[in-house]
């Protein structure tokens, strides 16, 4: 057959698929026609607080508005923070599907 790279084969059971699919109900949701809005905000805390501690205080203050919280940067550096000290980056993800983020509660509560 001369074949000179790696050959791979899937076979699948179409009739077991479609059972699948029959049986279990698919639901999706329309995605919002206004745009989400993210914020990002640095603490520098003690080296001692997680980041899961953080994020379960933030899900708390906003459990409308506040669709995820994600750290994306550790930053450690004794001389420029303190000793026993770290900076969390974290960013923020908020979505309204009623209306605009910026003109939603959020906006009015926390300014």
């Amino acid at each position: 057959m001369d074949i000179r790279h790696a050959v791979y084969y899937a076979d699948f059971n179409l009739e077991y698929l479609l059972k699948l699919v029959r049986e279990n109900k698919i639901s999706a949701k329309e995605p919002s026609k206004y745009p989400s809005s993210r914020r990002d905000l640095a603490l520098v805390v003690a080296k001692s607080v997680k980041f899961q501690d953080i994020a379960s205080i933030v899900r708390k203050a906003d459990k409308v508005l506040l669709k995820s919280v994600n750290l994306f940067d550790v930053y450690e550096n004794e001389s420029q923070l303190g000793a026993d000290k770290k900076s969390y980056a974290i960013s923020m993800l908020f979505e309204d599907t009623e209306k605009n983020v910026e003109r939603s509660r959020y906006r009015k509560d926390y300014g």
